[in-house]
């Protein structure tokens, strides 16, 4: 509890400006239950944060920023200020906690397509993942993966195009269904930004933004100085 307690004083000191409110900040990293608008922050605030921001959107809510607070090799966990925790691999959803059900644990029989570098992924490429939920009926929870389709394209953000790649990913759940993940990789960088997923077939699909790599590549004109 302790430790909790100062990770969320961590939080809240990291990502709140000087003229901004705690509760300001309390708003934007809280995750809606209801449909709500979205949550939107200044490219300026943006670029001056040291802990890097995630939007996130369950289904039709609000969108809420996660703020990051531990990143290892191809690991990424993100917190919001009401405590659910949203674990990514290789930009993945590989755990969520303070959802119901949570989502404990994924592991790959074969390499993750994701974990490729987005040049070697490709139409054809297939995979199969086991999830543990935290309810014994939801143990094992066997998933089939194929990548259906990679192509250009492109996606705006603060009013600046970036050229993306786009990959599609058919996962096939127990019960039959199917949903097609989207993942949009920055052609330059080849760093995956911006996602829509569905961990399973009772979950909720997640629209992700890394916003603050997005900030970080936008091009800022200097404002100009006073007329001699």
């Amino acid at each position: 509890m302790i430790k909790r307690n100062l990770l969320m004083m961590a939080l809240l000191i990291a990502v709140s400006a000087c003229s901004s409110t705690i509760e300001s900040y309390k708003q934007t990293l809280r995750i809606a239950l209801v449909p709500a608008a979205d949550v939107e922050i200044p490219l300026a605030d943006l670029r001056e944060r040291t802990v890097p921001l995630l939007y996130l959107r369950p289904n039709d809510r609000g969108r809420a920023a996660l703020a990051l607070v531990a990143a290892t090799e191809g690991v990424a966990q993100w917190i919001s200020v009401d405590n659910r925790i949203v674990e990514l691999t290789h930009g993945r959803i590989s755990k969520l906690q303070g959802f119901k059900p949570h989502l404990d644990f994924i592991q790959f029989s074969t390499p993750d397509p994701l974990s490729l570098p987005v040049a070697k992924i490709h139409a054809g490429l297939t995979s199969r993942s086991i999830q543990d939920w935290s309810s014994s009926q939801l143990n094992s929870y066997v998933i089939e993966h194929e990548v259906i389709a990679k192509s250009p394209t492109t996606l705006t953000f603060f009013e600046q195009q970036f050229a993306m790649v786009l990959v599609q990913e058919m996962v096939t759940f127990p019960d039959g269904s199917s949903f097609i993940n989207q993942f949009w990789f920055d052609a330059n960088s080849g760093q995956l930004v911006q996602s829509i997923q569905k961990p399973s077939h009772f979950s909720a699909q997640f629209e992700l933004i890394e916003i603050s790599k997005i900030a970080q590549q936008i091009q800022v004109t200097p404002t100009a100085g006073p007329q001699a």
